[in-house]
C-alpha cells in the first residue's frame, strides 16, 4: 500500500477557504488503495462569502462553514485490482445499504458494475462491456422486485440499454419486446443513453441522445416503458441533440432537460439549457421557465415534497429551483471556491465548481451536491440554497456524480477522473 504523510496544516489549507484560520498541528495519511484511515480535516474553522442572484434580481449573501462527513474510503478502487477506477458514474443501494451497485468506466473506455453484499466490505467486479456492448455506463436503477437497469454509452450500432435479473451478474437488452408502437434501441434518434427515472406508478424513463443530429430539428430521444424495460415506446418529439437528464414529480410529470450543444467547455458555444414537461407520459411537452447563465442541465431531482425541483446545471456551476412545476426558475447560491490539494505529489491549486453533477435530498430534508470540474467536492445547504458547506475531502478527484443515502443515514458518493472510489460520510447533527 501506497501512502503519503501530510501535515495538518498542509490539509487546512488545502480545504478552507478564503479568510480561513488552522487548528493546531497534527499529522494525516491519505491513502490510495484499500482503505483510507480516520484522517485530521481542519474544517470547524473555514468560511467564505459568496453571492446568489435570483431570477428577481434580489442578491443573497453567502456565507460557509465546513460541515465535515469523515468521507470514509470503501476501497473500491483497490478491490478492482488492474482496472482502474476512473468515472463513477451511478451508484444504488438496495436493501436499504446492504447491497451497493456501483457502476464505472476505466480509462480504456470499459465498463464494469462493481457490487458489495456486505454494506462496502467486500466487492465483486464484473465486466460489463463484453456483454453489454456498453462503454460507459451513465445511470443505474433498481426496478421493485429487484431488477437492475443500466443505460450508457454503447459501440457502435448497438443497444445502450440493458437489465439484470441477477444482481448485475447477467444482462439482456431492454427494448426486445414487440407490439404496436414499440421500438428498440439503438435508433436514428437515440444512440447514448443518459438517464433514467422511475414515475410513481414504476413507469420507466429513458434519456438519450445522439450527437449527429440536428440541434434545429426535433428527435424522439425520451422513451417510456410501462413492463419493466421488456417494451419502449418513443415519447413525443424534442428539439435539440437529446437530453441529458430526466426525472418525474409526485403527480407522475416528466421533466426533460435538453442540449442543444455538444460544447462541454465553452459557454459561449455550449447553447443554452432547456428544460421540458409532460403531464402525459411523454406524449406532449410544454418548455419550462428560462434558466438564466445555464448552458446545460446535467441533473433533475425532486425533493420529497412531490413538487420542488431543483435542476444542477453548467458550465458555470449553478442550482437552480423551482416551485411550480418549472414554470419559474431561481438561481441559488454558488456554491463555495477554495484550493485543495490535487496530484502527487500533492499541489495546493484553486478550485471553482462549473457543473452541478449530483444532487440528493436527505432524509431529514438537507440538499447534497456533487460537483465539478475541477473540485469534485460535495456540498451541503440547510436553508434552501441560501448558503451551501463544504463536507470534508473525498481524495484526488475532479467529480462527483453518484450519491445516495441508506437506511442507516450513510451517505455514500462516487468520485471520479483523477482517482474514482467510493466513499461514505455521516451527516453531522442538525
Amino acid at each position: 500500500m501506497t501512502s503519503r504523510t501530510y501535515t495538518l496544516s498542509m490539509l487546512c489549507a488545502a480545504l478552507t477557504f478564503p479568510s480561513a484560520s488552522c487548528g493546531s498541528d497534527g499529522t494525516a495519511t491519505a491513502a490510495d488503495t484499500a482503505t483510507v484511515a480516520d484522517t485530521a480535516t481542519a474544517a470547524d474553522t473555514a468560511t467564505a462569502a459568496d453571492t446568489a442572484t435570483g431570477n428577481d434580481g434580489e442578491t443573497t449573501d453567502v456565507t460557509t462553514a465546513p460541515s465535515d462527513f469523515g468521507w470514509k474510503d470503501m476501497g473500491l478502487r483497490a478491490a478492482m485490482g488492474t482496472v482502474k477506477v476512473y468515472h463513477i458514474t451511478d451508484l444504488v443501494l438496495s436493501g436499504g445499504g446492504q447491497t451497493v451497485y456501483v457502476a464505472f468506466a476505466d480509462d480504456a473506455a470499459k465498463a464494469y458494475l462493481a457490487r458489495s453484499d456486505d454494506r462496502g466490505a467486500t466487492w465483486k467486479r464484473i465486466d460489463l462491456t463484453p456483454t453489454t456492448n456498453i462503454t460507459q455506463a451513465k445511470s443505474l436503477v433498481e426496478l421493485p422486485g429487484g431488477r437492475i437497469v443500466l443505460a450508457g454509452t454503447p459501440s457502435a450500432g448497438k443497444n445502450g440499454l440493458h437489465y439484470s435479473d441477477d444482481r448485475g451478474d447477467t444482462w439482456k437488452p431492454c427494448g426486445t419486446g414487440t407490439g404496436p408502437g414499440t421500438v428498440s434501441l439503438p435508433t436514428a434518434d437515440a444512440v447514448n443513453v443518459w438517464d433514467l427515472a422511475l414515475t410513481p406508478e414504476n413507469q420507466l424513463i429513458v434519456a438519450a441522445d445522439n450527437l449527429s443530429n440536428d440541434p434545429a430539428l426535433e428527435h424522439r430521444v425520451v422513451f417510456v416503458s410501462d413492463d419493466a424495460c421488456v417494451t419502449l415506446r418513443a415519447a413525443a418529439p424534442l428539439p435539440g441533440l437529446g437530453v441529458l437528464a430526466v426525472t418525474t414529480d409526485g403527480q407522475g410529470r416528466i421533466y426533460a432537460a435538453t442540449e442543444e450543444s455538444a460544447e462541454h467547455d465553452d459557454p459561449a458555444l455550449a447553447g443554452q439549457a432547456h428544460v421540458f414537461r409532460s403531464a402525459d407520459l411523454g406524449r406532449t411537452w410544454t418548455e419550462t421557465g428560462f434558466l438564466d447563465g445555464a448552458n446545460r442541465v446535467y441533473r433533475l431531482a425532486v425533493l420529497r415534497d412531490g413538487v420542488t425541483l431543483l435542476a444542477g446545471t453548467g458550465i458555470r456551476g449553478e442550482v437552480y429551483r423551482s416551485t411550480n412545476q418549472g414554470d419559474a426558475w431561481t438561481k441559488l447560491a454558488h456554491v463555495p471556491t477554495g484550493t485543495k490539494l490535487f496530484g502527487d505529489p500533492p499541489e495546493l491549486k484553486p478550485f471553482d465548481a462549473t457543473r452541478v453533477y449530483g444532487i440528493l435530498e436527505l432524509a431529514d430534508g438537507r440538499v447534497l451536491v456533487g460537483t465539478g470540474n475541477a473540485t469534485g467536492d460535495i456540498f451541503m445547504t440547510t436553508d434552501g440554497g441560501t448558503t451551501w458547506t463544504a463536507t470534508g475531502d473525498t481524495g484526488d478527484n475532479i467529480v462527483c456524480w453518484a450519491l445516495a443515502e441508506a437506511d442507516d443515514g450513510t451517505v455514500w458518493i462516487g468520485t471520479g477522473s483523477r482517482g474514482g472510489n467510493a466513499f461514505t460520510g455521516t451527516p453531522p447533527a442538525l
